[in-house]
Formats: structure tokens, sequence, C-alpha cells
């Protein structure tokens, strides 16, 4: 029983990560798909607008530190993955009493 639940639990994990996975780029020389060429431009979503202070990399280290000690940590994670680092500012700084 312990083997055929074991079996189950890797085919499941070997599918979930298949699903995960990731497809190549569309290139120029393969065909666009007809209803991508039929977008009118109402379809065609917005372009997103990304803050100029954040540079651009494949790996984006978002944090919030209400005491500054996760600020450390995202700042190290940062430099091991040659990401970029972003931090969660409150509208509302946090007071002593909100922190207690």
């Amino acid at each position: 029983m312990k083997k055929g639940i074991a079996l189950f639990l890797m085919i499941s994990l070997v599918l979930v990560c298949a699903g995960c996975g990731s497809t190549p780029a569309q290139t120029a020389s393969e065909p666009v798909p007809e209803k991508a060429a039929e977008q009118t431009p109402a379809e065609t979503p917005a372009p997103v607008q990304e803050p100029e202070s954040v540079p651009h990399s494949s790996v984006l280290v978002v944090y919030f530190s209400a005491t500054g000690t996760t600020r450390g940590v995202a700042e190290r994670i940062a430099a091991l993955t040659g990401g970029d680092l972003a931090e969660i500012v409150p509208a509302q700084p946090y007071t002593a009493e909100d922190l207690n």
C-alpha cells in the first residue's frame, strides 16, 4: 500500500512540474495564430508601466519590514540571486505601539 501511495505521489509531482514548465517564446519565423492577428485595438491590453526606480532583472525580491529585520535578509537574497530589490512601504508608518 505504501509503495502505491509513493508511486501515485511521484507521478503527481511529475505531472505538476510538467504543467508548470515554461514554453519557449514565439519567434518571428513561427506563424501568428489567427485570433491574435485579428485583435482590435480595444482587445489589446494596455502596456504595464513599471516604476523607473526599479532596474530590470529576471529576479525581483520584494520585502516588507516593519522593524528593519527583514531588510537584511531580503538584501542578502537579492545579492545571492542577482535580483532587484523593492521595499513595500506602508502609507502610514508604524508606531512603537503598533509593533508591541
